[in-house]
């Protein structure tokens, strides 16, 4: 997890340091390993993600910066990798019972957050994710089943990925954005005031200065 604490009273050293390790580590371990994934078969790349990756989570920062980075850098590998029939996927494992988890606990509830203390107070408690879950979900993940799928995050907790509608539905989800990290634009709005005024706007073009 690393640096813990608002931005304003972070350490700078500590919190580059975390973005080091999970993301240049990850990228270090991937680089040198490609040179004997590219000589196996069905040859797999799964990072792990998570921890903000996809909606902010105050207080850690450097943490869901180096998530959302490795969900980023699992997209390019998956796109630069499919030629060579390697598969890269990342999985959000969830809030599951770890030591990493106790860091939260030393930092303390400050530091921490008050929501964020509590939940990993609970999570430590063995009430959050099952740790069972998750490792059936990477054995889902790297099974040939799943072949099709290339360049997405999912979530071991949300995600419908033991059901046989996932499956039937995996060329479609393929070929689409689900799962991915993508900026919101205007089409994917839904139906409202929001977007039919800026889609007007849009139309119309900026105004002459």
């Amino acid at each position: 997890i690393g640096e813990i604490g608002p931005v304003a009273e972070t350490d700078g050293e500590r919190w580059w340091r975390t973005i080091e390790i999970n993301l240049k580590g990850t990228y270090l371990v991937t680089r040198h390993l490609l040179p004997l994934l590219k000589k196996g078969r069905q040859a797999r790349i799964l990072n792990l993600a998570g921890g903000g990756a996809f909606t902010p989570f105050p207080n850690y920062s450097a943490y869901a910066c180096s998530k959302t980075a490795l969900v980023r850098l699992t997209e390019c590998l998956a796109e630069e990798l499919a030629a060579s029939d390697i598969r890269v996927n990342a999985l959000a494992p969830g809030p599951v019972p770890t030591e990493m988890h106790k860091a939260t606990l030393a930092a303390g509830e400050k530091r921490a957050g008050r929501l964020q203390y509590q939940r990993t107070v609970a999570v430590l408690q063995n009430t959050g994710s099952s740790m069972d879950n998750v490792v059936r979900c990477v054995r889902t993940l790297l099974s040939p089943q799943l072949d099709e799928l290339t360049g997405k995050t999912i979530s071991a907790n949300f995600d419908p990925w033991q059901t046989k509608v996932f499956l039937d539905c995996l060329p479609d989800i393929a070929r689409s954005d689900l799962y991915t990290l993508r900026r919101m634009n205007l089409v994917n709005l839904p139906e409202g005031w929001l977007r039919e005024t800026l889609s007007r706007s849009w139309g119309e073009g900026m105004p002459d200065e």
